[in-house]
């Protein structure tokens, strides 16, 4: 069957056909405030995807998210996560890869609780640009929000398996799109995130993509690790607080505006009792998956 004009392909399941629903989107970077992009479900799969791919280049110079330094917040994400690959089996005797680890803030964290040989990959940060850790296995191959920035989804995800030692595990935390309602875009913004996230995969997605890989997910977390218990680092506290400023995630990365406490008594209640209880949202999910011993990567 010839495609018709509105049909699209959706590049993790390889379905061609019209789009089961489309929106227009901002951009949530204060930099880019006038900025909109198109997206598109697929009808099959339900993965997201961005109508128009830009140059990320440009967009990544001033990156917001790069100004976050080890601090109380991500201490407390990042000790959730290393006890998610604990329970998972992960040992200070293993070696793991951060692959897209930004300015490497988790392998610092890991390295300091006796990780040593956790390492980090990030093709757009120079200090982590080192091709020479792609050309080796690793018993841990961890990928926290970077699926989703890859013009390739499945040969992205066909990479981070090629770097798994015979039974090793991948973890993958990345957007949900089954999570992500797009007749209200305002509360997904962030994990929207146009134009940085070119697709958005649903979770049944990500799980299949790992069965044609030969692995079995072992665990699936639909709580984004950004969501806790503790004083100030509840998602429904942090959301509110950027939403009290236009929403840019911006104001995540800047002095803190303490004034907005008298202006947004809420934020108060928030800050101690937001994580209570969790999150009913679910445009967050990660997923543990382990790799059966000689296991062939199929093309």
């Amino acid at each position: 069957m010839t495609p018709g004009p509105a049909d699209r392909e959706c590049l993790v399941c390889r379905t061609v056909a019209p789009p089961r629903e489309t929106a227009t989107v901002r951009c949530n970077v204060r930099r880019y405030r006038d900025q909109r992009f198109g997206l598109w479900r697929c009808p099959h799969c339900q993965s997201l995807h961005t109508e128009k791919f830009v140059d990320l280049s440009a967009y990544y110079e001033g990156y917001p998210i790069r100004r976050q330094g080890l601090d109380y917040l991500l201490r407390v994400f990042f000790r959730g996560l290393a006890k998610r690959l604990a329970h998972a089996g992960f040992t200070r005797g293993e070696r793991l890869l951060d692959y897209g680890c930004n300015t490497g803030l988790f392998v610092d964290y890991l390295r300091g609780r006796g990780f040593n040989a956790a390492v980090g990959y990030d093709p757009y940060v120079d200090a982590f640009k080192r091709p020479e850790l792609l050309k080796e296995k690793y018993d841990v191959v961890f990928s926290s929000d970077v699926l989703e920035h890859d013009d390739d989804p499945r040969g992205h995800f066909a990479r981070l398996v090629g770097l798994l030692s015979p039974g090793g595990l991948l973890a993958v935390q990345t957007p949900n799109a089954e999570g992500i309602d797009l007749s209200r875009p305002e509360e997904h913004l962030h994990q929207i995130h146009v134009p940085y996230h070119r697709h958005i995969l649903s979770l049944n997605s990500l799980v299949a993509l790992g069965g044609d890989h030969g692995l079995y997910p072992i665990r699936v977390y639909n709580r984004w690790y950004m969501d806790s218990f503790w004083p100030g680092c509840s998602r429904r506290f942090l959301e509110s607080w950027l939403k009290t400023q236009g929403n840019w995630i911006d104001a995540a990365y800047e002095p803190p505006r303490y004034g907005l406490f008298f202006k947004h008594p809420v934020l108060l209640w928030l800050f101690f009792f937001g994580g209570f209880p969790s999150s009913p949202k679910t445009d967050h999910v990660m997923v543990l998956f382990r790799k059966n011993p000689g296991t062939a990567i199929p093309n």
